[in-house]
């Protein structure tokens, strides 16, 4: 078999490695993941997703935000190498050496200095994309995505939102 043009690179491997690893953990199939895929808007049949853990099929940026919601899960949590230390080195796409969990984790966030106070805690650095959030949330199409997803996530009892849903909310 000739070898692929354009493997796929490190962050590509996690990405693979982290979808299948989540959906294994919610003990979900490709059919009924794929069926969460099609009702967030973003379909991809059972053949891609097998063809995606396999590293046979690239992951979109859009197939990624579908999937993060999907798997109830952070983008960043499929972006970045699963690890139990901060100080744990990874390899990523962008990086000729090594970085540390955290220091990906800063890199990916593009946030302000780490202040002394929060230190290199991973969940503080996450915690500061919230302005990145904010602006994002300003923009109608993001905002169109995330109440499909939240509907979506209501009407398979992932979340309870205390009422009925209706999508038009």
């Amino acid at each position: 078999m000739a070898e692929k043009k354009n493997p796929l690179g490190p962050t590509g491997e996690t990405v693979r490695a982290n979808i299948a690893h989540y959906r294994a953990g919610l003990n979900l199939g490709y059919a009924e993941l794929s069926r969460q895929l099609e009702a967030l808007g973003r379909p991809i049949p059972v053949l891609g997703l097998s063809r995606i853990e396999k590293g046979e099929r690239r992951v979109d940026a859009d197939d990624l935000m579908a999937l993060a919601v999907a798997l109830n899960v952070s983008v960043l949590a499929l972006l970045v190498p699963p690890s139990s230390r901060p100080d744990d080195e990874v390899v990523a796409a962008t990086a000729s050496d090594p970085l540390t969990v955290t220091a990906l984790i800063r890199r990916i966030n593009r946030g302000p200095e780490i202040d002394p106070e929060v230190g290199t805690n991973p969940i503080e650095l996450l915690a500061r994309s919230s302005e990145f959030m904010e602006q994002l949330m300003e923009t109608p199409a993001f905002r169109e995505y995330l109440k499909k997803a939240l509907v979506h996530l209501a009407t398979t009892g992932m979340i309870d939102i205390g009422g009925p849903v209706d999508g038009d909310d």
